[in-house]
This record gives C-alpha cells, sequence and structure tokens, in this order.
C-alpha cells in the first residue's frame, strides 16, 4: 500500500464557535468520515478558535504552522465568515506541493458577497448549487458540483419500532412556524425540537431516534436568509403569509443534510420541494416531496394513513443513501477529481 493521502481540515470544531453547543457539523460529518477512510490521513485545525483568540492574524500564524508541521497533500477547508484572511490563502494556494481546496456552502444566497470574493483564493472548489456553476465559469473557475450527504458512522436506523408520528427537528425560523401551524390546524399532531421551539434541542442521539422513529419525518429547507428582500418584510411575511416571500424575493430552497440524514436512518421523508432533488432520490419511491402548503397538508395526512407506503419508501431511501450518498462517496469523488486518490 502506498503513502496515505495527508488532509488538513480546516474548519470550526465547535457548532459556530460555540464549545457548550457540542461539535460542529463539520466536526461531526466531514473530519468523522475523512478520518475513518482507507488511505487518508487527517489533522484537524480549529479556525474559528484561533480567530476568536487572535483574530486573522493568528488564524494565519496556525494555518502556516500546521502546513509546515504535517506537510499536507490537501488542505480542505469549509470557511465560515471571513475568519481566514485573503493574504494566507493566496500564499497556500500558490504553495509547490498543496492543493488548497473550499467545500462552499451556500451558494444559493452568499456566491455574490461571499464566494465569488474567497473561490479564486483557492486551487479548487465545490458547490452544492447546480445554478452557481455558470458563476464559476463566469470567474474562470472550473468549480465540482457535489452535494451534501449522510454519515453513515452516525446516522443508522435504531431498529425500534415506530413511536411518534409527525416530527421536525430543526431551527425555527423563517415560514417554518408558519407551515408547521398549518399542519396543527389541519389536525396533524407535530412534535418539534431545536432552537426556537418550545421543547429546546435534542441530544443528537434522541435526534437520530427520532428520525429513524417518527411515521414522518419533515424536512422544510427554505434557506434562513434571502438579502434580497428587507429583514422586515422578511418577518411580516414569514408570521403571515410566507408563499408570498416567492413574489419579491428569490426560491432560496435548498438541498440540505437532512435530505440524507433522514432516510439513512431508516426513517420516511417529506421534504419541500426543491431544485435538483430528482437528481439524489426517486420522487414518490424513495422520498416524498411537498409543492405548497396546502400539499403538505395533504401529502402528510396521506402517508399517516398508509403504514405500507411509508415503510416501502423509508427503505428505499436508506437503501439509496448507504449506495451513493455518505460523505465517503463524496469525498472520494472530490479527491479523484484533484487527482488524489488513495492508494489501493
Amino acid at each position: 500500500m502506498g503513502a496515505p493521502i495527508r488532509v488538513l481540515f480546516v474548519a470550526m470544531r465547535w457548532d459556530y464557535g460555540d464549545r457548550s453547543r457540542g461539535p460542529s457539523f463539520e466536526h461531526q460529518n466531514f473530519f468523522d468520515v475523512l478520518d475513518q477512510m482507507d488511505g487518508i490521513e487527517v489533522r484537524e485545525l480549529d479556525f474559528l478558535s484561533a480567530f476568536q483568540e487572535g483574530g486573522t492574524d493568528q488564524v494565519a500564524l496556525e494555518l502556516r504552522a500546521a502546513v509546515d508541521d504535517f506537510r499536507p497533500d490537501l488542505a480542505f477547508f469549509v470557511l465560515f465568515e471571513e475568519q481566514i484572511g485573503a493574504e494566507v490563502l493566496a500564499e497556500l494556494r500558490d504553495r509547490p506541493g498543496l492543493i488548497t481546496y473550499n467545500w462552499f456552502c451556500d451558494d444559493h444566497w452568499r456566491f455574490d458577497d461571499f464566494t465569488s470574493r474567497y473561490a479564486p483564493l483557492f486551487n479548487a472548489v465545490s458547490t452544492t448549487d447546480r445554478k452557481a456553476l455558470p458563476k464559476y465559469r463566469a470567474l474562470g473557475i472550473d468549480a465540482i458540483k457535489t452535494q451534501w450527504a449522510a454519515n453513515p458512522h452516525l446516522y443508522a436506523p435504531t431498529g425500534n419500532p415506530v413511536r411518534l408520528g409527525t416530527t421536525f427537528v430543526g431551527q425555527s425560523y423563517g415560514d417554518r412556524p408558519w407551515l408547521i401551524r398549518r399542519l396543527q390546524r389541519a389536525g396533524v399532531d407535530v412534535s418539534t425540537w431545536g432552537p426556537g421551539w418550545p421543547a429546546g434541542r435534542l441530544e443528537f442521539d434522541d435526534m437520530v431516534a427520532t428520525f429513524s422513529d417518527s411515521r414522518i419525518s419533515l424536512n422544510l429547507t427554505a434557506a434562513s436568509n434571502d438579502p434580497s428582500v428587507p429583514r422586515v418584510v422578511r418577518g411580516v411575511l414569514n408570521r403571515t403569509y410566507p408563499p408570498a416571500l416567492r413574489w419579491v424575493g428569490r426560491n432560496l430552497d435548498q438541498i440540505k443534510g437532512r435530505t440524507f440524514e433522514i432516510p439513512a436512518c431508516g426513517g420516511f421523508q417529506l421534504s419541500s420541494q426543491v431544485d435538483d432533488i430528482e437528481s439524489y432520490f426517486e420522487v414518490g419511491e424513495e422520498i416524498a416531496v411537498f409543492t405548497s402548503p396546502g400539499d403538505l397538508v395533504e401529502q402528510a395526512r396521506r402517508y399517516l394513513g398508509d403504514d405500507a407506503a411509508r415503510s416501502r419508501i423509508a427503505a428505499a431511501g436508506l437503501r439509496r443513501v448507504q449506495a451513493e450518498h455518505t460523505y465517503e462517496h463524496r469525498f472520494r469523488a472530490i479527491l479523484d477529481h484533484l487527482g488524489l486518490s488513495p492508494a489501493p
């Protein structure tokens, strides 16, 4: 076996930099999977903690030191905001023997004011938004099209019988409270957890169990922010009639990690209709979707009353994720694109 590919993983270690909130999404999913992949040796650099300690200068100091000490083949970044200075990113981009790469997370709404400034500072980048690809090309950048996925080491069926009805796990923002109320007024009992809901956050194992053991797990995919619509207008419409946001703003629904995590747990998923979902699941066979608030109510009622269809779709969704949609699948495709396939 050849030497392993050395990967320096540069991301926040704690959720939004707050240790009390537990590990970040990036650590639990990206780093954990890289750390368990054959042919990969990975080291983690928590740039947000460095920034909190001493700003961009401290980040640059620790980043250069980590590269000099570890001598990675690949520096795998997941930027957050502007904690890493352009100067050090450009310096590393131009360093011989090192490939720098960033996974851009929110190109559906952050491309113009964030991605477009940072993407040229890397040797390679990826996007989860197929509609952003022409924007990258306009900058002279050949972006890799990738997508969220699931970490199968963490998200898996519990094997327990179904014990919950309709559930939603995620932050309370945007149109989500309005949609939940719409279901409840229609007689569909919905239990909710996460920041902003009365029940608060679930511990990770309880979240996985909720995905696995619910009759219906809702996936509400709208982004939390549309910069084209003034904040006060968003607030009013989200409280009164969120569909009107489609008339004054942009459709920012996007595929999320939940899209893959729920079926990875063997759960039945009812998701918003979102661009490109058909590239990853067969709608009606591996995932259920709704296209409007009224359709959400209709689909929830339908599947609550059809145990056989729910079980069939959940099982097919689990098989699809295990076969095609884990983060190991994503990372091996990216490494292949970069010419860094691990030795057999």
